[in-house]
């Protein structure tokens, strides 16, 4: 594998790779917010509209900027890495759950069951890094970013989704183990505060915004108080429509992916992005 041999040509012990591993969160030390059973409802073959259209979205992204291969961290279920996989690129998916890890082994794609620090990478030593609406990040996202910032190559890119619109928040972000939701702006100064630059920036999802505070927002804000929460299944639920419903929503994405090849979308519930670690960056 192409990502993993020039890991190994900086210094990289990759052995292991080859020795089974579980990461736990029992001792303390270790956070997973995403929830475990969520593994076992939401798989990538059946995710629905959300992540087949993101998908679509950064699919283009990396095409555009000439991107073969990519390190996802926090990859989940392989919602996007097995997609990116199937669709010829080279992926190396880095996620702390087991059952999310086997799944995505079990599709082909090559990835370990690890927090991004406990790897080790060299610095310097990753040209192309994804991270994709990971709740963990968001929970500690200045040393998140200055991890990736060390381990990015000068001219290395990092391509980024976050959940949009902290007025937005609902019970869905509790049950996902969101931390907080993002602007523009607020992603933007995060990157940059660390050592990268704006490549581009934009929106997904902008036709849903008042579904999504008629249906999440509005029932948090009246139902919080008495510890209003959805389940999984739930979740599960408006992700993965089926039948007319589903066919709507996906003319009316597609309508929307189309669009925004022509000019940029004013508003979300996701924030993308493409960041660069500058060339001229002091070497870590």
């Amino acid at each position: 594998m192409e990502i993993v041999e020039k890991l190994r040509r900086a210094g990289w012990d990759s052995t292991i790779l080859d020795e089974p591993r579980s990461v736990h969160n029992d001792d303390g030390l270790k956070f997973i917010s995403y929830p475990a059973e969520a593994f076992d409802l939401i798989r990538s073959e059946n995710v629905g509209f959300w992540a087949t259209h993101r998908f679509r979205e950064f699919e283009r992204l990396l095409k555009k900027y000439n991107r073969s291969t990519l390190v996802e961290v926090g990859a989940g279920s392989g919602a996007m890495a097995i997609p990116l996989h199937n669709a010829g690129f080279e992926v190396f998916a880095i996620e702390p759950v087991l059952a999310g890890t086997n799944h995505m082994v079990a599709n082909g794609v090559t990835a370990i069951a690890a927090f991004l620090e406990d790897l080790k990478f060299p610095n310097s030593s990753i040209s192309t890094l994804g991270i994709f609406d990971c709740s963990r990040a968001h929970r500690k996202p200045v040393q998140t970013v200055a991890e990736m910032h060390r381990i990015v190559e000068p001219g290395g890119l990092v391509f980024v989704s976050v959940p949009c619109g902290q007025w937005l928040w609902g019970s869905i972000d509790e049950t996902l183990g969101h931390f907080r939701r993002y602007s523009c702006k607020s992603l933007i100064a995060l990157m940059e505060q660390n050592g990268f630059r704006r490549v581009q920036t934009g929106y997904l999802f902008m036709s849903l915004v008042p579904v999504a505070f008629a249906l999440r927002a509005v029932p948090y804000r009246l139902f919080q108080k008495s510890g209003h929460r959805v389940s999984v299944s739930n979740v599960k639920s408006q992700v993965a429509v089926g039948g007319a419903k589903a066919l709507l929503i996906n003319i009316v994405l597609d309508a929307e992916l189309l669009c925004s090849r022509f000019f940029r979308m004013p508003y979300g519930l996701s924030v993308t992005g493409v960041f660069e670690k500058a060339v001229t960056a002091k070497s870590d």
